[in-house]
C-alpha cells in the first residue's frame, strides 16, 4: 500500500500563521513533507541533521531523528519508521516543531505547527500514547539488546564453562586412554623385542646345532672311515699275527736245531781241550812230538776258535728267535 503524503511549506518565522495538519489517530501510513523557506526562499539544507519534537495534546512528549530524512531543501517525516509511530498516538492537538543542526553545530527550530489527531472511533488499545524520544528509545532498545546479549553471553559463558569441563574431562579421559595405550603398546613392544631377541637366540642356536651336526657329521664320517682303517689294520694284525705265528714257529724250530748244533760245538770244543792237554803233555815228552803236537795244537786251536765263534753266533740266533 502506497502512504498518504502530505506537503507544506514551513519557515522559521510566523510568516503563514500556525500551520495545522489534519490526521487520523494511529495511522503510520502518512508521510508529512516540509518545504523549508527562509525569506520566500528555499532553505540550503546541506550538510545538515533534523529530528522532530512533539509536546503530545495527553501531556507525553516526542522526538524523533529516525523518522526525519532530508531531501533537497525539504524535510520527510515516515509515521512508518523508527518510533514514527507515536507521532499520531495521542489523539487532539499536537504542538510540533523541527529542530536543524548544521555541521558547525549551528541550531534553528521552525516555527511551531500543530497536527490535530481525530480519535479513532474504537479505544485504539492496540497502540498507546507515551513519552518518546528516539535517542532515548534507541538507548533503551540499545540497553535491552544489551541485556538481552548479556544474558545470552552468559548463557553462552555457562555453557563454555560445561563445554570446557566437558573438555577438560573429555581431554583427561584421552590422556587417560593414551596413556594406556602407550603401556599397552610399550608392554607389546617389549613383548615383541623378547620374542625377537629369543627368536634371534634360538637362530643363533639352530645354527650353532647345525654347525655341530656338520662337525659330528664329519667326525661320525671320520670315524667311520677311521673304523674301516682300524678294520684293515686289525685284518693286517691278524694276518700278520698268523704269519708271525707261523715264522714264531719256524724259529723256534731254527732255534732247537741251533741249540743242537751249539750243544754238539760245545762238546767238541771240550774234546779239543782233551786233545790239546793230551797234545802238550806229549809235547813235553818229546820235542819232535811236540812239534807235531804244535802243529795239531795249533790246527785244533784254529778249529777251537772257529767252533767258539760259531757257539757265540748261535747264541746270537737264539737269543734272537726267542725274542
Amino acid at each position: 500500500m502506497n502512504a498518504s503524503i502530505k506537503t507544506n511549506e514551513l519557515s522559521f518565522y510566523n510568516d503563514f500563521g500556525i500551520l495545522t495538519l489534519n490526521a487520523k489517530q494511529f495511522d503510520t501510513g502518512r508521510i508529512f513533507v516540509f518545504n523549508i523557506m527562509d525569506n520566500d526562499e528555499p532553505f540550503d539544507l546541506s550538510n545538515c541533521t533534523v529530528y522532530l519534537r512533539i509536546s503530545k495534546a495527553d501531556g507525553t512528549q516526542f522526538q524523533g531523528h529516525e523518522c526525519c530524512t532530508i531531501k533537497d531543501a525539504s524535510i520527510i517525516i515516515n509515521t512508518a519508521i523508527g518510533n514514527g509511530d507515536q507521532i499520531l498516538a495521542a489523539n487532539g492537538i499536537n504542538q510540533c516543531e523541527l529542530h536543524i543542526n548544521d555541521e558547525n553545530n549551528i541550531e534553528l527550530t521552525t516555527w511551531t505547527f500543530n497536527i490535530y489527531v481525530e480519535k479513532r472511533v474504537h479505544n485504539g488499545e492496540n497502540i498507546s500514547s507515551i513519552n518518546s524520544y528516539d535517542v532515548l528509545d534507541n538507548m533503551i532498545h540499545m540497553e535491552k539488546d544489551r541485556i538481552e546479549s548479556e544474558q545470552e553471553r552468559k548463557k553462552n559463558e555457562e555453557k563454555r564453562v560445561l563445554d570446557e569441563q566437558q573438555r577438560i574431562l573429555d581431554e583427561k579421559t584421552r590422556q587417560d586412554n593414551e596413556d594406556q595405550r602407550q603401556k599397552t603398546f610399550g608392554s607389546v613392544l617389549n613383548e615383541a623385542k623378547t620374542y625377537a631377541a629369543t627368536a634371534s637366540l634360538c637362530a643363533y642356536m639352530v645354527k650353532e646345532s647345525e654347525e655341530k651336526i656338520n662337525i659330528n657329521t664329519t667326525t661320525v664320517s671320520l670315524c667311520a672311515y677311521q673304523v674301516k682303517e682300524m678294520e684293515k689294520s686289525v685284518k693286517e694284525s691278524e694276518k700278520n699275527a698268523k704269519e708271525s705265528e707261523l715264522a714264531s714257529k719256524e724259529s723256534e724250530k731254527i732255534a732247537e736245531a741251533n741249540a743242537a748244533t751249539a750243544s754238539v760245538c760245545a762238546y767238541q770244543v771240550k774234546e779239543m781241550e782233551k786233545s790239546v792237554k793230551e797234545s802238550e803233555k806229549n809235547a813235553k815228552e818229546s820235542e819232535l812230538a811236540s812239534k807235531e803236537s804244535e802243529k795239531i795244537a795249533e790246527a785244533n786251536a784254529a778249529t777251537a776258535s772257529v767252533c767258539a765263534y760259531q757257539v757265540k753266533e748261535m747264541e746270537k740266533s737264539v737269543k734272537e728267535s726267542e725274542k
